[in-house]
């Protein structure tokens, strides 16, 4: 019995299972079952009607007679037994990763592309420099096959590119082209190209895959004709890192929250600083074959590349065609897939070169083009297995995929992408290395492990998230939340697109990629300050130093709505000098810094600003910083008092600094806390609210979560300006002013649901009990200073439950008679959906301690 390659596993669609012919050919009358159905299109077939015979497709399951499809046309007849044969196709995952030969891998993928692709191409799988003219896929629609044309002409300036110097009109060499900043600008347009078409049209996904893969082939001629022509590459480990990625480009201006000017190394060609460009335009032979898209590559390369001149040097030119066409496949694959058999095509593509168990086949160790392309097939596989395990991604590659394929080239195939991931502490950043599927939260795990913070992550005592972090002149950064489900390379590519989209007013304007690249910053969303208390000095100083700079910066920037006095503030400042640099001599000692410095950083600039009208006032200040710096190194630190005044089982040698620092960094926190306990927590989201009774709904309110309950916070109505003097105020009314007032603290056992919308609407149902007379009555505001306007209550806003006992709260009987039980519906506005999905992710947090 002969069964077709394709229908191995699954339902069968066997049209001439018992005669042993194609399946794919038309079913005759002796292949019929005689036990036939009274239906016309039964008898047609019995009565052996050749031109039906010809439409017709059987499809068989296991326990059951067939069903007959009849197609109205021939060209119908081949489109459903192409898509049938593709959809019946399963591929088995648990062979996926056994050895195959490689002559057996290459066997089984000329059989499979035979089925797949057309007429003209069925004995034609390998590599070409010939544009086609006709779509590959069988599946493809006629109306696409100008799409498929364009395609395949793009995949053909990837691998035979051609630039011509516009000032001499002389084609750039290869080795030359290679390293130029304008060839990675198209390079990145075409596969931002290639992907879109994908992305709006679905059904050419099986076509880019199967255009890649016969790029990929090399018939035996080519393979030997390649081979002779290579010559020794240079030496891996002598290769440069690729600048863009290094932290020390990309560090933080910790007083205006701006970039700094960045040093190019020598290896890098400045393109925009030159006095003289040179400008660089397509033949005019490829502008043909690439229609409009060529006016693109032009017109939209608004992105510099940091274009090392070592890339054309690293390989012979005569491996560039097969080279690009995987860095490709690199690209495309953690994006999308193709259907299944088109998908086993590629792994057995991936098969040809490299082993399953990650290891480089025998003989190709020499350092030649095999051993070349089995990098490109390792990490093929890699990127195959996480789209397949976590699916694929929602937004284009982003330039620094593919600066860092083309630049890198993924030696080390596993994460070959790394990006600084910026802390709380200025400009302190970890790298971290990433592949293309990566969501936020492996991001967020490894950052954990290496900053020693495992405790209390396993403890709940903190939630940790990755935030975008925008800067502009003259302002304080805003952090935008990112949800840990979500891809990073998707955020970086959408970040690039908006920055890209900005700079688009000036044409003049040349951005680099370094500067369109998002900046990403590792923050504490959100903290249990009862468990902080109960952990031990070791295992949370980085924590809660970290937690400390982080509130401080928050403070100086604004973010965290609390206005101390002169006195309140040097405490705090008093506290991070002991926290980072333990006493003034350990600062002298070390010139790491200087008190100048340190006022800069720690004090807020518009109060710094006030004094530096009178030089007297910085050098008090000065003294009165290095007399409290003082006091707090000469009291003796009781590492047992630093936890609520409960013993801590710590070592004996327990390193004075740590302790110290510990000490110092609770101490900060704790004054922060005195400060405002309503407020004592990472972020207040701004919002409107409305149905609460007592409050105006034009005015703005903070939402501030906290351990047991969330506080709604309105600023008064004086605002308070920053005390020039350093004496303590002791005016009540001075107090109120320079405080927030809390309006209403909802614990979480009241709240009974909760949710929000990609408008910024968010709603809070929650269990109020108030002492007040009968519905409708008006309600006092529970603030003094704030607006008096009252509010009546009606049946939407709020009403009575029947049973006032609910399973969140107890109330005594006592009260019973007094209180009422009412049900309330608030309707929050918030500022964007990112600030829903992070308060709905805070307050999940929150009550899953409770």
């Amino acid at each position: 019995m002969y069964s077709h390659p394709l229908l191995d596993k699954g339902a069968e669609l066997r049209g001439a299972r018992q005669l042993g012919k194609d399946p794919t050919q038309p079913v005759s009358s002796s292949e019929i079952p005689a036990t036939l159905s009274s239906s016309s299109d039964s008898d047609t077939l019995a009565t052996g009607d050749s031109d039906v015979r010809n439409r017709t497709i059987a499809l068989w399951t296991d326990r059951s007679d067939p069903v007959y499809l009849i197609c109205r046309t021939g060209e119908e007849f081949k489109q459903w037994r192409d898509n049938l044969i593709r959809a019946c196709h399963q591929v088995n995952f648990a062979t996926v990763d056994r050895p195959l030969d490689p002559v057996e891998a290459q066997s089984r993928l000329k059989d499979y592309w035979r089925v797949l692709v057309r007429p003209p191409y069925t004995n034609d799988p390998h590599h070409t420099n010939e544009l086609i003219k006709h779509p590959l896929s069988k599946t493809t629609e006629e109306k696409q096959s100008e799409y498929c044309v364009k395609m395949f002409a793009s995949l053909l300036f990837l691998s035979y590119p051609e630039l011509e110097n516009v000032q001499t009109t002389t084609k750039v060499t290869l080795s030359n082209l290679l390293g130029l900043s304008e060839w990675l600008t198209m390079k990145h347009l075409i596969v931002k190209h290639l992907a879109s078409l994908c992305f709006t049209l679905p059904g050419l996904k099986d076509e880019l895959f199967l255009q890649l893969i016969k790029q990929a082939m090399l018939s035996d001629a080519q393979t030997k004709r390649l081979i002779r022509r290579q010559f020794p590459v240079s030496p891996r480990s002598l290769r440069p890192r690729l600048p863009l990625f290094c932290a020390r480009l990309r560090s933080v201006d910790e007083v205006a929250g701006r970039r700094k000017a960045r040093a190019i190394c020598s290896q890098l060609k400045p393109p925009i600083t030159s006095p003289v460009r040179q400008e660089f335009r397509i033949p005019s032979e490829r502008c043909i074959q690439l229609g409009e898209l060529s006016k693109q590559l032009t017109m939209d390369a608004h992105l510099v590349f940091p274009a090392p001149s070592f890339i054309g040097l690293i390989r012979p030119e005569g491996w560039w065609p097969l080279v690009a066409v995987w860095e490709c496949l690199c690209l495309v694959l953690p994006l999308f897939l193709p259907s299944p058999p088109v998908l086993h095509c590629l792994e057995l593509l991936i098969s040809i070169y490299h082993d399953a168990d990650g290891s480089v086949r025998e003989g190709m160790t020499n350092g030649g083009l095999s051993a070349e392309l089995a990098r490109y097939a390792a990490f093929c596989r890699d990127a195959l297995t996480e789209t397949l395990r976590f699916g694929g991604r929602a937004e284009v590659p982003s330039a620094l995929e593919v600066a860092s394929i083309s630049i890198r080239n993924p030696y080390t195939h596993s994460y070959p992408f790394s990006i600084p991931i910026y802390l709380p502490s200025g400009a302190v950043y970890e790298v971290i290395s990433f592949n293309g599927g990566s969501e936020f939260t492996y991001v967020i795990q490894q950052i954990v492990r290496k900053l020693d913070l495992s405790v209390s992550a396993q403890d709940s005592s903190c939630l940790f998230a990755i935030y975008l972090r925008l800067n502009s002149s003259g302002r304080a950064p805003k952090y935008i939340y990112l949800n840990p489900n979500w891809k990073m390379c998707d955020v970086i590519s959408l970040y690039e697109q908006a920055v890209l989209q900005l700079d688009q007013e000036n044409e003049q304007q040349k951005t680099r990629l370094e500067d369109a690249t998002a900046e990403l910053v590792f923050r504490v969303q959100a903290f249990a300050w009862k468990r902080l208390k109960k952990l031990q000095a070791t295992q949370i100083k980085s924590l809660i130093t970290m937690l400390a700079h982080q509130l401080h910066s928050d403070f100086l920037s604004g973010a965290y709505q609390v206005l101390p006095t002169g006195s309140e503030l040097l405490d705090l400042v008093a506290y991070l000098c002991r926290i980072d640099h333990y006493d003034y001599s350990t600062l002298q000692r070390q010139r790491e810094t200087d008190l100048n410095q340190l006022i800069h950083d720690y004090f807020p600039k518009d109060w710094l600003r006030n004094l530096a009208a009178d030089s007297r006032s910085i050098i008090q200040l000065k003294l009165l910083l290095l007399d409290r710096w003082g006091r707090l190194c000469q009291q003796p630190v009781d590492s047992h008092q630093i936890f609520d005044l409960k013993p801590v089982s710590e070592s004996r040698d327990e390193d004075v600094v740590t302790t110290s620092s510990v000490h110092a960094s609770f101490s900060y926190l704790r004054a922060l806390r005195n400060l405002a306990s309503t407020r004592f927590g990472t972020t207040a989201f701004a919002s409107r609210v409305f149905n609460l009774p007592g409050h105006v709904e034009s005015q703005l309110v903070w939402l501030v979560p906290q351990e047991m309950q969330i506080n709604l916070l309105i600023s008064s109505e004086s605002t308070g300006q920053w005390t020039g003097g350093m004496s303590r105020s002791r005016s009540v009314q001075d107090r109120v002013q320079r405080s927030l007032t809390c309006i209403r603290s909802i614990p979480y056992g009241a709240v009974l649901s909760f949710g929000g919308q990609r408008s910024g609407a968010f709603f809070l149902v929650y269990v109020d009990r108030s002492s007040h007379g009968k519905r409708g009555t008006k309600f006092p505001a529970p603030i003094n200073g704030a607006s008096t306007a009252t509010y009546s209550m009606n049946n939407r806003d709020a009403f009575i439950i029947p049973n006032p006992m609910t399973r969140h709260e107890r109330v005594s009987r006592s009260s019973r008679t007094k209180d009422e039980t009412w049900l309330r519906k608030l309707r929050i506005h918030l500022t964007d959906l990112n600030s829903v999905l992070e308060l709905t992710d805070t307050l999940v947090y929150f009550m899953n301690l409770t």
